[in-house]
This record gives C-alpha cells, structure tokens and sequence, in this order.
C-alpha cells in the first residue's frame, strides 16, 4: 500500500497543502485559490469554463472560488461580448503585486521535492507524472462516454 503511486502522491497532495498553507497565510488564501489566480495570471481573460478545462478541476470548485476571489478583491469579471452567458476574468492590481511570490512559492516546493534527485532521475520522475495523469484523464473520459455523462 505505501509504495503504491496513489499512496504517495496522496501524501504528496496534503504536505503540498500544509506547506502553501503556510505560505499564503497572509494573505488569507488557500492553495486552490492560488492555483485559481495562477491560471488566471497565465490566460487573462479567460472564463470560468476555460479555468474547468485548463485546471482540470471541478466546476463548483472553480465557481466558489472565483466568487471568494472576486468578493476579496483579487479577480474581477467583464462581460464576455461574445457569449452574454460567460464572464471573462482578470486580475486585480492587488492580485497581479502577489503574482511574483506566489510563484516563488510553487517553485520552492518543487526544489524541496526534487532535492536530493538527480537530473536524469527528475526528467523520468515527471514523465511518469504525467503519464499517469493522461492515463487518468483517458480512462476517465471513456467512463464518461460509457455511462452516457
């Protein structure tokens, strides 16, 4: 059970969430919301579909937090002119003076991840990551298509 991969990147997840915890403290947000404003930061006006595809996250997930963000004053929204349905988000000037850290964040958690492995064994390690999230993702849209969702 503990050399499992499931095991391990479970484990991976929670330290991952206690470290950011920590680190976004200040700024009173949690690592999902990060996450949020990461993306949004990489693909300004995006919608909030956008966001579902691009983070593969759930769509209440993304819905909740892009409310909190807004209603905190780090995102805003615009019509979409295209789509009167949709919203097209951006940052705030709040959001974008955070951007910087909260990248220096993520990257310290993957050198605390990656210490100690060598340049070659890193280039395996991430392919085999990713991998495993193809394969996820694959088996999970033919479940889909299956069951008729």
């Amino acid at each position: 059970m503990n050399n499992s991969p499931d095991h391990n990147i479970s484990v991976l997840y929670r330290y991952r969430h206690i470290f950011l915890k920590h680190k976004l403290e200040e700024d009173g947000l949690g690592p999902g919301q990060v996450i949020i404003l990461l993306a949004v930061f990489d693909n300004q006006g995006a919608t909030q579909d956008d966001l579902v595809h691009y983070l593969k996250m759930d769509k209440g997930a993304i819905s909740t937090g892009i409310k909190k963000l807004i209603s905190q004053g780090w995102l805003y929204k615009k019509d979409d002119l295209h789509d009167k349905r949709s919203h097209l988000l951006y940052l705030t000037n709040k959001s974008e003076t955070r951007i910087a850290y909260w990248e220096e964040c993520l990257q310290e958690w993957s050198d605390i991840l990656m210490s100690g492995i060598e340049d070659q064994n890193k280039d395996v390690l991430l392919e085999g990551l990713d991998k495993m999230s193809r394969n996820a993702h694959t088996y999970l849209l033919k479940e889909r298509a299956r069951n008729g969702r």
